[in-house]
């Protein structure tokens, strides 16, 4: 049966910026523009039930791990212009992304992280997400957790003069996770309101190390193209 998607191509400089209908019976749907129209481009796609997708024409495998529903983009979206008065109103759509990112079936659980004291320096209030990839039992061995993604999150009014804190936090979760089952390498995600990027901690006693610069907000084509590459680097370790 034929699936119906709205699509966009999401590469900057795309002239074809229009979202369109397309019917198709399979995954060979192109972008009209000239010079988009071959099979390695990818597109943001919603299909008849408000779930959003990155895409790649020609190869329905490559479709994206991650799918924003409407309603995880609606309150992210309010968030962004309407910042919530505490930080636990996040919890909802950040669940969701880690959700969709990292899911059951590719043995990726999403758990709150267990405690740690309170940063002395600061009492900024968070809270903090883990990723843990499990290996499930085979002959002779039983089921490993290791800790591989630590998200720290806090509200929108620390921009700017609570990103040390941040770091800070971030690089106490961390230390802990390599206490516990993380390996020698552990991503992490920095969340301040709208405000967002990730980066890597390595297990030698080094700072942390940023690996994109900040994204303002966490809804937009930039940031589905960055969450994507998150999600090859941790299924990686």
């Amino acid at each position: 049966m034929p699936h119906q998607y709205l699509e966009r191509c999401f590469l900057h400089g795309c002239r074809d910026q229009s979202d369109k209908e397309v019917v198709q019976a399979n995954d060979d749907a192109h972008c009209m523009c000239p010079e988009h129209s071959k099979p390695s481009i990818a597109f943001l796609a919603q299909d008849s039930k408000g779930i959003s997708y990155l895409r790649t024409p020609l190869d329905s495998h490559v479709t994206s791990k991650m799918p924003f529903s409407t309603s995880t983009v609606t309150v992210l979206k309010h968030f962004t212009a309407h910042p919530p008065a505490t930080e636990d109103k996040w919890y909802g759509p950040w669940t969701s992304i880690l959700k969709a990112l990292f899911r059951d079936e590719d043995n990726f659980i999403v758990t709150p992280q267990q405690r740690i004291p309170d940063d002395s320096e600061s009492h900024i209030p968070d809270f903090v997400i883990e990723v843990v990839k499990m290996t499930p039992a085979a002959e002779n061995t039983d089921v490993t957790f290791r800790t591989v993604l630590i998200v720290e999150i806090k509200n929108s009014q620390h921009w700017g003069n609570g990103l040390p804190a941040l770091e800070r936090q971030i690089s106490r979760q961390t230390d802990a996770a390599f206490a516990g089952t993380a390996h020698t390498k552990v991503y992490w995600i920095g969340v301040v309101g709208p405000h967002w990027r990730y980066g890597q901690k390595v297990d030698d006693g080094q700072s942390l190390t940023p690996l994109i610069d900040w994204h303002h907000v966490t809804h937009d084509d930039a940031s589905y193209a960055d969450f994507e590459n998150l999600v090859t680097l941790v299924s990686a370790l």
